[in-house]
C-alpha cells in the first residue's frame, strides 16, 4: 500500500479503503495495544447524516471485536465482494471464487501482531469488518503453487502483482494505515462504516498512533463520511501505469488525520 509520506511510487497500490459505505489477517486475540472494551453501542449522534436509523434501537446493539478463525470465510468473502471490480481486473471474472479461498485461507494463516482485524456485528449477524496496519507489518503472502493450483498461469500473475502492489509501502512509527473497512451490503445504511472508524481511532491511540491515513479512489462516494470524521485530502495521486493496469483505477486521493 502507498503510505501519504513521500508519495506514490510506481508499482505501489493504493487500495481503496471503502467499498461504499472495508481487511486482512489478524494478530489474533493476543494483540498487544488492543483495548479492553471491544463492545460499541450506537446512539443517534452517531449516525453519520445521509444513514437512516429507521428500525434501529439499542437492542440491536452493535459489537465490535477482535477477529477470530472462524471469521476467515466471512473476511475473505467480504473483501472479494467490495473490491470485486479490482480482482476482476487483476484476475479475471471467472476467477472470483478461486480468489475468495484464497482469502479465506489468507485470514486463517497470518497472525502478524503489526496488524488489527476487528469484526462488526449488528442484532448478532456479522456486519462488517475493519482492517489496521501499523509499523513493522510484513504484509501477506501466497503460495505461487498454491495460486497457479487455484488460478492458472495467466491470473497467477495477476494475483501475484496485487500482493505485490498492497503489500509495497512501509508505514511511518507513529501512523496507522486503514488498509480496509467493509460494510455487508445487507446492513449498509445503519451507522456500522461510522463506527468502525471510530474503533480504528481508538485502536490508533491505543498502541501510540498519531495520525491516521488511508487510500481512496476518487470515484468512492466514501470520502464524505472520511470527511466528516475529520479526514483531509493530503495527496492527489495519479495510478499511472501499474496501479492502473493491475486494479483498473488511476485516480486516488491519501486522506489523513491526525489524533
Amino acid at each position: 500500500m502507498a503510505s501519504d509520506h513521500g508519495g506514490p511510487q510506481q508499482g505501489t497500490m493504493p487500495l481503496d479503503t471503502s467499498n461504499a459505505i472495508v481487511n486482512q489477517p489478524l494478530g489474533h486475540h493476543e494483540q498487544v495495544g488492543s483495548t479492553p472494551d471491544d463492545i460499541i453501542i450506537r446512539t443517534s449522534s452517531d449516525t453519520p447524516e445521509h444513514e437512516s436509523t429507521t428500525g434501529t434501537t439499542l437492542s440491536d446493539v452493535n459489537v465490535v471485536r477482535a477477529m477470530e478463525e472462524d471469521d476467515a470465510d466471512f473476511a475473505g468473502r467480504m473483501e472479494v465482494e467490495s473490491f470485486r471490480s479490482k480482482y476482476e481486473c487483476a484476475v479475471g471474472k471467472n476467477r472470483m471464487e478461486e480468489c475468495t479461498v484464497i482469502r479465506q485461507n489468507n485470514y486463517r494463516d497470518t497472525d502478524d501482531k503489526n496488524c488489527r482485524i476487528f469484526i462488526a456485528e449488528y442484532k448478532n449477524k456479522r456486519a462488517g469488518m475493519l482492517f489496521l496496519k501499523f509499523h513493522g507489518y510484513k504484509g501477506r503472502s501466497s503460495s505461487t503453487c498454491d495460486l497457479y493450483d487455484r488460478l492458472g498461469c495467466r491470473s497467477t500473475h495477476g494475483m501475484l502483482w496485487y500482493i505485490c502492489l498492497e503489500n509495497a509501502a512501509s508505514i511511518d512509527p507513529v501512523e496507522c494505515y486503514i488498509e480496509c473497512i467493509c460494510v455487508d451490503k445487507e446492513h449498509r445504511g445503519k451507522g456500522i462504516g461510522k463506527i468502525l472508524m471510530e474503533r480504528a481511532e481508538q485502536e490508533a491511540k491505543a498502541i501510540g498512533c498519531s495520525k491516521m491515513t488511508l487510500h481512496v479512489a476518487q470515484s468512492n462516494r466514501a470520502i464524505s463520511l472520511y470527511q466528516r470524521q475529520g479526514y483531509h485530502i493530503a495527496k492527489d495521486i495519479d495510478g499511472c501505469c501499474c496501479v492502473w493496469c493491475i486494479v483498473g483505477i488511476r485516480k486516488w486521493y491519501t486522506m489523513s488525520k491526525m489524533i
